[in-house]
């Protein structure tokens, strides 16, 4: 019990500081990140695409050169895309940076009532802050700004805010173990007293 909350609470520690430290760098060089992830993804799936392709006339092996060419093309083609027509995947992009951020809100709402069930006095913090990341992230996916750089910096902002909320559940289910670790001392002190009393009769 005690290594799951450690690990639980490593890795909202984690989470918060990695989003928090990707949403300054998005707020800050929105043009860089946006000609990064150009280059990373589309160069590498672009690279990828050509190598496959190479090997399927290099080394021709009959149905494995055949199950090799059409993920090979696949890659090439998206690749370029990603490269030369940037703008028609960034959307997709932010979609699923929604996806993720919808994900890590219901995991909290899931904190908030087991919080809310160990009699924590401020579970209800976690409550708002995990309607407040699932509002985040409908926002991320609805994508209301139409600027590719004031997107980015959109998105750079809701990272920085649900790393705070990271931070934030990351205090609150520190109480929460505190209360768990207390009960479950409690309860073995209860045995430990009943069997030493039960040896005195």
């Amino acid at each position: 019990m005690k290594d799951f909350f450690k690990n639980l609470k490593t890795g909202l520690l984690l989470s918060g500081f990695v989003s928090i430290a990707l949403g300054l760098i998005m707020i800050c060089l929105p043009e860089i990140v946006e000609t990064t992830l150009r280059f990373v993804f589309g160069g590498s799936l672009a690279l990828f695409g050509i190598l496959e392709i190479v090997f399927v006339f290099v080394k021709p092996n009959g149905l494995l050169s055949a199950g090799r060419i059409i993920p090979g093309v696949l890659s090439l083609a998206v690749g370029l895309v990603f490269l030369f027509r940037f703008d028609t995947f960034v959307s997709l992009l932010w979609i699923l940076l929604g996806v993720s951020i919808l994900t890590d809100g219901i995991y909290k709402l899931q904190y908030s009532f087991e919080l809310k069930a160990a009699a924590v006095k401020n579970w209800w913090i976690n409550l708002v802050i995990s309607f407040a990341s699932l509002l985040m992230a409908v926002v991320l996916m609805i994508q209301p700004f139409n600027l590719q750089n004031a997107m980015t910096v959109f998105a750079g902002i809701l990272l920085v805010v649900n790393g705070i909320f990271d931070l934030v559940c990351t205090v609150l289910m520190s109480v929460y173990a505190k209360r768990v670790r207390a009960a479950v001392t409690a309860l073995i002190q209860d045995g430990t007293d009943e069997e030493c009393s039960v040896v005195e009769k």
